[in-house]
């Protein structure tokens, strides 16, 4: 029940929707934003793929040991995995 989860069913015990906690979703991309992305030079697909995993790797709590691994993927990916494309470029 989405109004649940607020505070702001209702409907009570009579509710046709569950009341339970649920693990969140991951987020999915739609279908525009799976299209372009279809559309895109291998190039910049690695280069976005290469900025998420480096982002990710480094917020986690080892940094020293996230820190090779990065040098290790940039170093295999090489400087064309640093060049992103402007995302405004690409327009909607």
């Amino acid at each position: 029940c989405l109004y649940f989860s607020l505070g702001e069913c209702a409907n009570g015990d009579s509710c046709a929707f569950c009341h339970m906690d649920h693990p969140k979703r991951p987020p999915h991309l739609d279908k525009h934003h799976r299209a372009k992305l279809q559309n895109l030079a291998p190039e910049t697909k690695r280069a976005w793929l290469f900025s998420i995993i480096k982002s990710k790797l480094l917020s986690l709590d080892h940094p020293s040991a996230t820190q090779g691994i990065v040098d290790e993927l940039t170093e295999a990916c090489g400087a064309a995995a640093l060049t992103l494309p402007d995302p405004t470029s690409m327009g909607r």
